[in-house]
């Protein structure tokens, strides 16, 4: 039987002859990996060169790889093979070798002109992974000022072809429609967030039952998966459950995509692999839950995290064709009709939310420092990009231009991320470098425990190598590290071992900036060099550890959650980064002991290794320190007695109420503090504290800034006391913002007929008149008006309460008394 896309290879094959760069746009089903590269093996063109399928997986690869050489009836590894990282089945007769993504951008680096080759092909391009995107700028760069022969083919089923072909020149599209069935769309809405596995296993049960073939179900992650296959072999018993997702052993993947012998039906469980390139056999139901697990980089943190997120209408649509591919399919989404009109068309480029420390490396390799001297589809964000350069710095991989130090091009040659690169490099320098190998590749795989929470100390993994128990441990992802290793071992020369250098140690090369310092015990956190801070979920074994290397986390900004970490001393760190530490005499204000700290010390970056208090200050530093804190406090921090604030209120109501006359300096709070270098300065030399100020006479202070003059002038129209018509002389009260108060006995005011004033009688007291046994019974600046409005009921109130005192009709004609019977007259 034809496939779809031998219908359009005459056109492909016409324009391939007069350009280029052509953009090939063919449905889910059409052939185009498996066919398109065979049938250009005999173009004029190509002249014998080989040609490089880009695969965004692995798995894909070697299955494209296998069904091209199956059609030539040969073995993998003949006219057609594959490479891959750890892998390959090439030999001097390949011509076409199936490569992963990160696979092109390594041979470029070490062949710019790509000798040998006459044609790229980027298959399934619309997951815009980062080394797509990559791969696809730096070979248009080799094209046009390399390489103008050079053939590069994009592929897709969904596209933004117009946008690809702008980029791309005008490049031709050419379409090709699949070999599609029709597919019935059912969608089954769910009120949570997100639909548990009891309610999916259920939905898989009944399609079992109403329809014939095998099931693809798509769920976000591992732990989805997990939790349903557990549900479903005890639902499901005459069927055969299989998991695929990336970090499957690939023996597991093969059952998963291969048809099964017999009648049983197979589910197969998968993340977004499942949706492209992949022939998994006898599928014809889909369940989709929707979502995908996706990478955040967070440029605040430094820190990239997992996010679970709805999965886009592109991708939605090329995984429900997956029921359509052998015949009349059905799939089941679960989620509304309107959420899928909601979502966005594609799914965001990883280039985009993706840490881009890789990508400036291999940008610097290539001889670039600004992306936008590239081609891109989607340009890396500069913000992104400015911090990844930031920490290539900081690794000592770019210098202050931008461009690879020598140690920085050591690193570029291992192909390796920067981090992973700069940790084995300065780790076999000090004698470790086996040791680092071992721990590089258990970075690139999850936790070998199957109890992931019960390990979180990632130096308990390394002695996995050497050990034959397996219980509790995955063997598949033990036996890919030990491969990886080697791999590591392979690229590094005059490898070192026998170092005593720590696990730890040799982390925080890669991690400098997770090196984090317990901050508090209780909640068990850590704050983090690079900033930011993070905590382990429950205590473990390391969470009283003073400093650890963290070695995977989440992303939040502000705690995020330590999944595994190693220990580290703080004497390591020091002489790991001693060219790093900063030492410095810091003085500064300690609010909890209101008082200047001075100490000498050590940081790195963000942390504060070590501290020493300092005893001796000087002035010059104290001073300035000291009067910023009473400014801060205010007034209020000295020692303020009746007689102060009495004589402070005195000043302040002459200033107030005598403005035109009055000579005084301003003694306002704010004016006070504005002005303490010229009136307080020389009197706290040498303090440290704020309880030091309660040692000053602050009156006497004040008063130091005014002349005799002034002074005599206080004490005439503000006067401390007043001479009342008994002849008693009675202190005043001065109150902030208020008339001065004369409290005083009604009966001592007898015979008084003006309100009494001071200040050249400018300003009228404001009498509390009291009763004979002190208590306020009225207030006032109106004495006339009170004898004679107030007085008469006043009078027979205190008449009953105080009968032996004296209650004249006629106050204004009696003779004022400070006793209980009024004097005789002489």
């Amino acid at each position: 039987m034809k496939l779809p896309i031998q219908k359009i290879l005459p056109v492909l094959k016409q324009q391939l002859s007069t350009t280029t760069t052509v953009i090939l746009k063919a449905d889910p089903g059409a052939g185009k990996s498996t066919v398109v590269p065979l049938e250009l093996l005999e173009e004029t063109w190509l002249s014998r060169q080989k040609i490089l399928l880009l695969e965004p997986r692995r798995l894909a690869a070697k299955s494209v790889a296998a069904r091209m050489a199956s059609t030539l009836g040969e073995s993998v590894g003949e006219r057609v093979g594959y490479r891959m990282r750890l892998e390959r089945k090439v030999s001097a007769k390949t011509q076409i070798e199936v490569i992963t993504e990160g696979m092109l951008t390594r041979q470029l680096q070490s062949d710019p002109e790509l000798q040998g080759v006459g044609c790229v092909i980027f298959d399934e391009f619309h997951e815009r992974s980062l080394q797509g995107d990559l791969g696809l700028a730096l070979t248009i760069d080799a094209q046009q000022a390399l390489r103008e022969d050079l053939r590069i083919i994009v592929m897709s089923a969904t596209l933004e072809s117009d946008a690809l072909s702008t980029l791309l020149d005008g490049a031709p599209v050419v379409q090709c429609q699949g070999r599609q069935f029709p597919v019935e769309t059912y969608y089954l809405p769910r009120s949570e967030a997100s639909m548990p596995a009891s309610r999916i296993a259920h939905i898989t049960q009944q399609t079992l039952q109403q329809h014939t073939g095998n099931v693809l179900l798509f769920l976000p992650g591992i732990r989805e998966i997990k939790q349903l296959e557990t549900l479903l072999n005890e639902r499901c018993t005459d069927a055969l459950i299989t998991p695929l997702y990336g970090g499957l052993a690939l023996k597991e993947q093969q059952l998963a995509i291969q048809s099964r012998p017999g009648n049983h039906r197979k589910i197969v469980i998968s993340t977004a692999i499942a949706e492209t390139s992949l022939t998994i056999e006898g599928i014809s139901i889909v369940i989709d839950a929707g979502l995908e697990r996706s990478t955040k980089f967070n440029p605040r943190t430094g820190m990239s995290h997992l996010v679970t997120v709805t999965a886009s209408q592109a991708s939605a649509d090329q995984r429900r064709g997956r029921a359509g591919r052998l015949g009349p399919g059905h799939c089941y989404r679960l989620w509304s009709e309107s959420e899928q009109a909601a979502r966005q068309h594609f799914s965001e480029p990883e280039i985009v939310t993706a840490d881009l420390s890789a990508l400036v490396l291999e940008l610097a390799q290539w001889g670039v420092s600004d992306p936008a001297t590239l081609q891109w589809l989607t340009p890396p964000p500069e913000k992104t990009y400015k911090q990844a350069q930031r920490l290539l710095q900081s690794l000592n991989i770019l210098d202050a231009n931008n461009r690879l130090t020598s140690h920085g091009k050591r690193i570029a040659k291992l192909g390796l991320h920067p981090r992973i690169g700069h940790m084995l490099v300065i780790a076999n320098q000090a004698g470790a470098g086996k040791t680092a190998c071992d721990i590089a590749a258990f970075f690139s795989e999850r936790t070998p425990f199957t109890d992931a929470s019960s390990k979180v100390d990632f130096s308990a993994r390394l002695p996995l190598l050497n050990s034959k128990a397996r219980n509790g441990i995955h063997g598949g992802i033990i036996s890919r590290v030990k491969k990886q290793s080697q791999a590591y071992q392979h690229r590094i020369t005059r490898l070192t071992r026998g170092s005593t250098l720590s696990p730890g140690a040799i982390c925080a090369h890669a991690y400098p900036d997770r090196i984090g310092q317990l901050r508090d015990n209780k909640n068990l956190t850590y704050k983090l060099s690079g900033g930011g801070a993070a905590s382990f979920h429950s205590p473990n074994q390391l969470s009283n550890e003073d400093y650890l290397v963290i070695t995977e986390l989440d992303g939040r900004e502000r705690s995020a959650k330590i999944f595994s970490a190693v220990a580290i001393t703080l004497t390591e760190i020091e002489t790991l980064f001693a060219d790093q530490l900063s030492n410095e005499t810091r003085v500064s204000w300690n609010k909890q002991q209101t008082a200047i700290i001075a100490e000498k010390i050590t940081t790195f970056k963000t942390l504060v290794l070590r501290q020493a208090p300092i005893l001796k200050i000087s002035d010059d530093t104290l001073l300035p320190l000291m009067l910023i804190a009473i400014r801060q406090h205010g007034l209020s921090c000295f020692m303020w007695d009746k007689k102060s604030t009495q004589w402070l209120n005195r000043v302040r109501f002459l200033n107030r109420h005598e403005k035109e006359h009055s000579t005084l300096p301003d003694f306002s709070e704010t004016a006070l503090l504005e002005s303490l270098e010229s009136w307080l300065a020389p009197w706290i030399q040498g303090f440290k504290k704020l309880s030091q100020l309660k040692s000053l006479n602050i009156k006497s202070l004040l008063m130091s800034r005014l002349d005799w003059t002034q002074q005599q002038w206080i004490h005439a129209q503000a006067p401390t006391h007043f001479q009342v018509p008994s002849g008693s002389r009675i202190a005043l009260t001065y109150e902030e913002n208020q008339p001065p108060v004369l409290a005083v006995r009604i009966q001592e005011m007898f015979s008084c007929t003006t309100t009494p004033t001071i200040a050249d009688g400018k300003a009228p007291l404001l009498l509390h008149l009291l009763s004979p046994g002190q208590r306020p019974v009225q207030v006032t600046q109106d004495l006339i008006s009170f004898w004679s409005n107030s007085y008469l009921e006043v009078k027979k109130e205190l008449k009953g309460r105080y009968p032996k005192h004296h209650w004249p009709d006629d106050p204004l004609n009696t003779q004022p008394h400070a006793t209980v019977k009024p004097r005789n007259k002489s």
